[in-house]
């Protein structure tokens, strides 16, 4: 399904967090902002690979996270760690269906599947080099 937003004028917005838990481990939560509510809630991800370097990759669906996410840096709440925006850039195009999704910023396209479990698998294409009007860092970030 189309979401119906393009050429509204409003950008979607893209971020890739690190999330540092208290244990010393980490993961990146892939945010991906599909409405224009600023109240409304935004779609995560939870991989091990950064999302502007995966060819394929493979990722957890969590629960959608709160759209403060898209800004906030620092401690979670809970103590269940910190979070650094690490990458960010805005959205052209986002289709959801059922099981599959598509996302496309900056001249790349990630087409995603659900394979049951809150488990999906990503391809992205396009680019070799950071698109231009995507910002931040992060590529090259191991965990």
């Amino acid at each position: 399904m189309k979401d119906g937003m393009e050429g509204a004028g409003w950008k979607r917005r893209m971020v890739v967090l690190v999330h540092m838990l208290p244990a010393g481990d980490a993961h990146f939560d892939w945010l991906i902002q599909a409405s224009p509510d600023a109240s409304d809630r935004v779609l995560t991800f939870r991989t091990r690979i950064h999302p502007a370097e995966g060819l394929v990759f493979s990722a957890d669906k969590l629960a959608d996270h709160r759209s403060i996410y898209l800004t906030y840096e620092g401690e979670v709440s809970g103590g269940r760690g910190s979070v650094q925006r690490v990458w960010e850039g805005t959205i052209e195009r986002v289709e959801m269906g059922e099981s599959n999704m598509e996302v496309e910023a900056g001249g790349w396209l990630w087409k995603g599947r659900a394979c049951g479990g809150g488990a999906w698998v990503w391809e992205r294409t396009g680019h070799e080099k950071r698109p231009q009007g995507q910002s931040g860092g992060g590529e090259g970030v191991r965990l």
